[in-house]
């Protein structure tokens, strides 16, 4: 984990979105997953929702990364 601190600098927001707005516009699509609340439990699962993506992407052959 990153601390807080580098989270919130803005020369490393910048650099995040600025690649992040390169990956985005270079693919036909994308998946995400959020929750409703920042605990344990809720990040459990949407690590599984995470997966049963990705499963069902790669059963059906679509490159997911």
């Amino acid at each position: 984990m990153l601390p807080k601190i580098v989270l919130s600098s803005s020369k490393y927001q910048k650099t995040f979105v600025k690649k992040d707005r390169e990956v985005i516009e270079q693919t036909s699509g994308f998946i995400i997953v959020t929750s409703k609340n920042d605990n344990p439990t809720f990040w459990i699962e949407a690590g599984r929702i995470f997966e049963r993506a990705w499963l069902a992407t790669t059963a059906s052959e679509v490159v997911f990364s």
